[in-house]
């Protein structure tokens, strides 16, 4: 099981490292910068830093420091969301921190400007086992969101009638212009396990030519058509389970509004 904690804050720019808020989370105690790493839940199996012009990017806690803080490189040096492989992943061997500890992400950017500085961290209670197993993938449209920088949640309706029965989640895509990250939240589960958002391709000007569009949508579909690779398929283990007329909610973080579209990954176990 694994949850994801996201950090979103504006900076100005230097060369010393600022602290960077966490963003408000129902299912974890936030303590100002501080995250307190939850009992059972105290393995770190991926990190991710993104925002224009970051330079550098930490993750800190009294455990890590025993040894070094961790430093989060390569970065994504753009609006955020960038391609899979910016996504440092320790699934099968996770960095363990110590239960009850403050966690705090650091970052600095060299524009000339305050910047936002995006960090994400997936917290586990262990290794993560892959499945191997048969799937379908069930499209879902979710509803309006009417709010930017934090967690959004919001239902979603199928547009297919989904057959009576249980099923797990191994796997998701969210899709929206402006989504940064989403999450699951499963009915009984306190853990919301999510991952970075896909952003398709709007053309901001009319004025270029279609030759220049399709440039730029090949340019742009390199990063955004696999950012979800590494946990589709069961890749990143089960994610949850609801039976057919309790689907899961989601958490969307963006930074515009919008009606987002979920990909689900499902296995029918019963």
């Amino acid at each position: 099981m694994f949850h994801l904690v996201a950090y979103l804050h504006y900076i100005p720019p230097g060369t010393e490292f600022k602290y960077i808020n966490p963003i408000p989370d129902s299912q974890l105690r936030i303590e100002g910068y501080n995250v307190i790493v939850p009992e059972g839940l105290n393995h770190v199996i991926a990190v991710y830093a993104g925002g224009h012009y970051i330079e550098r990017a930490r993750l800190e806690t009294p455990s890590l420091r025993r040894n070094m803080l961790l430093e989060i490189a390569p970065i994504f040096r753009g609006e955020y969301v960038g391609k899979w492989d910016h996504v440092h992943i320790y699934k099968e061997a996770p960095l363990t921190l110590d239960a009850s500890e403050p966690m705090r992400f650091l970052a600095y950017h060299n524009d000339t400007n305050a910047r936002g500085v995006l960090g994400l961290v997936w917290l586990a209670d262990g290794p993560i086992t892959p499945v191997v197993s048969e799937y379908f993938v069930a499209r879902a449209i979710c509803g309006n969101i009417n709010r930017t920088g934090e967690w959004v949640n919001v239902s979603i309706t199928f547009d297919q009638t989904l057959p009576a029965g249980r099923y797990q989640v191994i796997g998701a895509r969210l899709q929206m212009a402006s989504a940064i990250a989403f999450r699951l939240s499963f009915v009984g589960q306190s853990w919301r396990p999510g991952w970075l958002a896909c952003r398709p391709f709007v053309p901001t000007t009319l004025a270029i030519s279609k030759e220049e569009t399709q440039q730029a949508i090949l340019a742009y579909e390199e990063i955004s058509s696999t950012v979800d690779y590494p946990i589709r398929g069961g890749r990143f283990g089960v994610w949850g389970e609801f039976p057919h007329d309790q689907p899961p909610t989601v958490d969307v973080l963006t930074n515009g509004y919008g009606t987002p579209v979920l990909y689900m990954d499902l296995v029918k176990i019963g």
